[in-house]
């Protein structure tokens, strides 16, 4: 079972709580400077992927741009342990929709890409238990980046696709969980692979708790931007 060494989880949760205070950082000064600042809301995702880039140099094989509609960018990283090839993606956990949205034609590109997993993850399925009853929406990829995703996994260079999945707490807006998390395609739930949140504890970076209060207040996001995902109202903004 691939897993994140230590070294490579510090890095990613370092990641995740340096971009958000970069993010945090990038809303205050522009609330400063323009009279209109709400659209920078959208753009923790493009920070903690960033950030997460660069603590994970020299630590995993590679990180690699990817387009998810006509002008959404996001990071996939991809590493290896024990002989398997993983890939994984970062995304905020209310951001995970609930039910599989199946109407659109590439909206079943995410149950395909959960399929690299089919060939282990029924014996993980009869050992742990689904995720908070989490599944994830298919409607993820755009037409080309579909293409892409398909070479790779023909040529079998992915054996495990993976989520790095993080929770923020709905008042304080403060991180509270971080896991490595696998979508199964048969049953749409997420199985827990690796829990990292104990790496919150040993991280060296520091959110104050004023640098939370431009966004404590903040209603919720219900759109479906980014990555095409659509959001229960309660569900927080960003990736």
């Amino acid at each position: 079972m691939g897993t994140l060494n230590e070294f490579q989880a510090q890095a990613v949760v370092d990641g995740i709580l340096e971009g958000y205070k970069n993010y945090l950082d990038e809303r205050r000064q522009k609330k400063e400077e323009l009279r209109v600042s709400a659209g920078y809301a959208f753009t923790k995702g493009n920070h903690i992927d960033d950030t997460i880039a660069k603590k994970l140099q020299g630590l995993i094989e590679e990180d690699t741009l990817a387009k998810a509609g006509e002008s959404w960018e996001y990071l996939q990283f991809t590493f290896s342990e024990n002989g398997d090839t993983c890939l994984f993606i970062v995304k905020n956990v209310h951001r995970l929709n609930r039910t599989f949205q199946s109407s659109h034609k590439q909206s079943r590109y995410l149950v395909d890409l959960a399929t690299i997993n089919n060939s282990w993850i029924e014996e993980l399925r009869t050992k742990q238990v689904k995720m908070d009853g989490i599944t994830i929406q298919l409607q993820f990829f755009d037409f080309e980046e579909k293409e892409n995703l398909e070479k790779l996994i023909s040529r079998g260079t992915i054996s495990k696709f993976y989520i790095v999945t993080y929770e923020t707490d709905q008042v304080t807006k403060k991180v509270t969980k971080i896991e490595l998390v696998a979508p199964d395609a048969q049953t749409r739930e997420l199985h827990l692979i690796q829990n990292l949140t104990p790496y919150l504890a040993t991280s060296r970076i520091v959110i104050e708790d004023e640098e939370y209060s431009l966004i404590s207040n903040e209603g919720e996001f219900v759109g479906t931007d980014d990555y095409g995902y659509t959001a229960p109202a309660e569900e927080e903004t960003g990736n």
